[in-house]
């Protein structure tokens, strides 16, 4: 018996169907439009997973958002999006997969033409996302640090504006208020750094060893 009353446990595997999209009367935007699944283990601790979906028909205007409980890992199901970050942009397809770490502000945006977005996330506590060893695949595992798209240094063109800045914290949320955009960065240099693999950056990997 769990040492937690209110855990419940499933016995069998579990799946869903795609949850529905924000009506045409609604606003939602990212913040507002990420529901928890389920999970095992506690963001205090460090250790542990989350499940996540997301369902959005509005863009994250002055509002960011920050998780300082693990890293996560977002799947487009449907939509295309605009990712806003601290380190740039980047652009995400269905089928792609996005990596923002613990810490880092980032918003959620629609890409023009796009009227709204579904997509599922996970998130590790104490861990973080890493490449996969290639293993016996070698070379063609698609897992080389050159299969993955990151973001190019942005700055906002006006950075004097009021911002809300969504801050997840042992899974529960609070917004700061602050005078600026946090989107404020010129360079940046490491390896800590919110990244994609998908079709795109496959793309370039396939027209990279054409040209070679």
């Amino acid at each position: 018996m769990s040492c937690n009353p209110k855990i419940e446990t499933l016995p069998e595997q579990a799946e869903w169907t795609p949850f529905p999209l924000p009506a045409d009367d609604e606003i939602i935007d990212f913040v507002d439009g990420l529901h928890t699944l389920c999970g095992s283990g506690d963001p205090n601790i460090k250790e542990g997973i989350a499940l996540y979906v997301y369902m959005i028909n509005a863009n994250m205007n002055q509002r960011s958002f920050c998780n300082n409980d693990g890293d996560f890992l977002l799947c487009a199901q449907e939509g295309n999006l605009d990712i806003q970050t601290e380190f740039g942009k980047l652009f995400l397809q269905p089928g792609e997969i996005f990596v923002v770490q613990r810490g880092v502000r980032f918003g959620i945006n629609l890409a023009e033409g796009t009227k709204a977005a579904r997509g599922y996330i996970t998130e590790v506590w104490g861990s973080m996302w890493e490449l996969p060893d290639l293993g016996p695949l070698g070379g063609h595992g698609l897992a080389n640090p050159r299969d993955f798209l990151f973001p190019v240094a942005h700055i906002d063109e006006n950075l004097h504006v009021p911002f809300s800045i969504v801050n997840k914290t042992n899974g529960k949320y609070a917004a700061i208020e602050q005078d600026h955009s946090p989107y404020d960065l010129v360079a940046w240099h490491g390896n800590v750094v919110p990244y994609k693999v998908g079709h795109s950056s496959l793309a370039w990997e396939k027209e990279a060893r054409t040209t070679d």
